[in-house]
């Protein structure tokens, strides 16, 4: 019994760790098109961000109005992706994601801090839905809170300029 019981073991332990190292591989994926995602925002990149996103992609936006209550913004992604003569420098940093993934889809969820011309404008929560396409992970849906008041520091500090 104990012999068997070693040989199953060893027979499983191998399965256990592809499994984990798939995992990891497919976690890494869906965070290169998150980071790739949060820098075409910080650059201002239209094209990179069409790239990584599917063309009919949305955008739901939790805002935190005056009075604290919130209403939603719902936008295309294609809303994003038109250009714009209004060039101010913006950075959106995430931080502690949660990932959960599959094959297919993969969903991120993170705390986040937005800055407009590195004054800080809000922060809230960023949640990405992905969907793989053909091999290639790809934003179907974000959605966002915009806290204005009442924001924890960020673990990641101020930002640099």
């Amino acid at each position: 019994m104990k012999s068997t019981l070693l040989i199953l073991l060893a027979l499983l332990c191998p399965m256990a760790y592809a499994e984990d190292d798939r995992s990891h591989q497919l976690e890494s994926e869906v965070m290169e098109t998150v980071n790739l995602f949060l820098h075409s925002i910080n650059t201002g990149d239209v094209a990179l961000m069409a790239e990584i996103s599917r063309p009919d992609a949305m955008n739901f936006i939790r805002v935190q109005a005056d009075d604290g209550s919130f209403f939603t913004r719902a936008r295309p992604q294609s809303y994003f992706l038109q250009e714009s003569d209004d060039v101010r420098e913006v950075t959106e940093r995430i931080w502690h994601p949660t990932i959960m993934v599959d094959e297919q889809v993969a969903v991120v969820w993170a705390h986040y801090d937005f800055y407009i011309e590195g004054e800080f404008s809000h922060c809230g929560i960023d949640v990405f839905n992905l969907l793989n396409d053909d091999g290639q992970w790809k934003i179907a849906n974000a959605t966002w809170t915009v806290v204005r008041h009442g924001c924890e520091p960020s673990p990641l500090g101020e930002i640099s300029e």
